[in-house]
């Protein structure tokens, strides 16, 4: 939508000659200009510097848009203003706010002035959510990234009492819902939801009895599209679940997934599966009792109820503190991998299990991990798209990574690959993180490397066919890091918290890293606060200007 408002400063009478002027211009703009003429002169030169002035406002306004819909940082280096038009000025003002972007640009002949103002029908529309927290405030922190390929301005969701420790958000597959969940330093999980530029009721779930971990995970159906919440609560060794289904949610009910259990569920896991309402849960917790050990367990929700557990870890030696689980969904199998065993070298060799058809197969084994006395700290699996590869990353505790590609029904024979053997950042941290893109079998891995002011990545087309490698844009050090592919092009977006506690977001364009202003430079990085979710239903398809 456009529209002018002259503001001539003189008081002379509007000029039938400058009016004919106008309607002609504006019919060669297009019909959707409303013009709103003041005072003008029967002077031919003033109706001429009229003119001129209403070129150069709607040039400023056509520059304006050209220049954000091909330039991602646009709002960092906008170099617009003060332009010639002929013998015509323009100045271009932007404001924004979460939905909105309106350019107005002023165009200068002599002592006329033209006024164009532009904003997208309804608004921009918001694609994605990334959220955060900034030191001990209650309000989880926020900013939507518009269909301009920029974040808004920062916003508060509404109040979880108490400062941010966990945040996961997620984004529903059939409407333009966002469902956010939070874990504060008091242990209580809250969840809200975002729709329409607005964040409903928050509902508080439970307490969970972990704080160090992250105890609960969020997810929607597939198919009918109702937001799922599993959370660690009080001191049940069984963790709760809500369904959230048209506007509300369901009284608590629990899912028997930890039937040997003498503690709370230390880490939650939820993975939907694609088309359908299936959703499994990955569960993992210590049991303190003698034999002490670790314990985890998977289970699914069928879309009505929770059915087919399977125990992954029994009795394991392995660290608590952090997520050595997690699995993907095809189209028609799922895979899970995980750690199992009570001595070094049975930790050494991941473990996984297969789920097709309602059945569990076996548990298998990996290849052995290249290096003594050590064991995944973090585990992340992906399925590519047409869901025939998969990926596992792991994180070992002697701060390397490794990675090996599931070719639909065996590992791949060669060797682990090292990503060249760097010793990364943390292994205390996720330091990493996988994504397929949504439109090829195309791989990207993002990963810190020690002591180096940036973060690298790896792409790989076809299995490792074609590889290329590199850096991202240079910020601080990373510690924990999201990666995520754009479900409607072959765009990636990477989210990371440096030792510098600043959060970073940046965009893979198809060949090049851009780094988007940080959203936040105060997020300390005790526990893990970040998170975005791309919107997903089809209105958001054509959201991106083609480029």
């Amino acid at each position: 939508m456009s529209f002018m408002v002259n503001k001539y400063s003189r008081s002379n009478g509007i000029a039938l000659i400058g009016i004919i002027v106008a309607i002609v211009l504006m019919g060669l703009l297009g019909g959707s200009v409303l013009m709103l003429i003041t005072t003008s002169s029967m002077e031919s030169l003033e109706t001429l510097n009229w003119s001129k002035a209403f070129f150069a406002a709607e040039s400023g306004i056509s520059k304006a848009k050209e220049y954000i819909s091909t330039n991602a940082a646009w709002y960092t280096n906008l170099n617009m203003r003060g332009m010639m038009i002929g013998s015509a000025s323009f100045t271009n003002v932007i404001t924004t706010n979460a939905t909105t972007t309106i350019i107005t640009s002023t165009g200068i002949q002599g002592d006329s002035r033209w006024t164009s103002r532009w904003s997208p029908a309804g608004g921009e529309i918001t694609r994605a959510i990334v959220v955060y927290k900034q030191t001990t405030d209650p309000y989880p922190r926020y900013r939507t990234c518009s269909n301009l390929r920029r974040l808004s301005d920062e916003l508060t969701a509404s109040s979880v009492v108490a400062a941010v420790y966990w945040q996961r958000i997620v984004a529903s597959p059939q409407t333009n819902e966002y469902l956010l969940v939070t874990q504060n330093t008091q242990q209580r999980i809250y969840a809200q939801t975002y729709s329409n530029g607005t964040w409903g009721a928050n509902t508080l779930l439970g307490t969970s009895a972990v704080a160090t971990t992250r105890g609960f995970d969020v997810a929607y159906e597939s198919l009918n599209g109702c937001g799922m919440v599993v959370y660690s609560v009080g001191n049940s060794s069984n963790p709760q679940y809500r369904v959230w289904t048209s506007n509300i949610w369901s009284p608590p009910g629990f899912i028997p997934i930890n039937t040997s259990a003498t503690n709370p569920a230390s880490w939650i896991r939820l993975i939907s599966k694609p088309g359908t309402n299936e959703i499994m849960c990955l569960a993992r917790w210590r049991k303190t009792t003698a034999p002490a050990g670790n314990y985890s367990s998977a289970i699914i929700w069928n879309g009505t109820i929770w059915t087919n557990r399977i125990t992954l870890e029994t009795n394991c030696a392995s660290e608590i503190l952090y997520e050595t689980m997690d699995g993907a969904y095809s189209a028609s199998t799922a895979l899970v991998v995980y750690i199992n065993g009570n001595t070094p070298a049975q930790r050494r060799i991941p473990k996984y299990r297969t789920y097709t058809n309602g059945g569990w197969s076996a548990q298998n084994t990996m290849p052995q991990l290249p290096t003594a006395n050590t064991q995944p700290r973090w585990i992340r699996v992906e399925y590519s798209p047409d869901g025939t590869l998969a990926y596992a990353g792991l994180l070992i505790s002697n701060t390397r990574l490794q990675g090996k590609y599931w070719r639909g029904s065996v590992w791949d024979t060669t060797t682990y690959y090292n990503f060249g053997n760097v010793t990364i950042e943390v292994s205390t941290n996720r330091a990493f993180d996988i994504a397929w893109s949504s439109q090829t079998n195309t791989l990207m891995v993002v990963y810190s490397q020690q002591n180096r002011n940036y973060q690298s990545f790896l792409l790989e087309t076809g299995g490792g066919t074609s590889s290329s490698n590199g850096n991202l844009v240079s910020t601080d050090d990373g510690q924990k890091c999201i990666l995520q592919a754009d479900p409607f092009t072959s765009e990636f977006y990477y989210m990371a918290i440096d030792d510098q506690d600043d959060v970073n977001f940046q965009r893979w364009t198809g060949s090049a890293w851009t780094l988007f202003p940080e959203p936040e430079i105060n997020s300390p990085l005790a526990y893990n606060a970040i998170d975005f979710a791309f919107r997903r239903d089809s209105a958001s398809t054509n959201c991106w200007p083609v480029r």
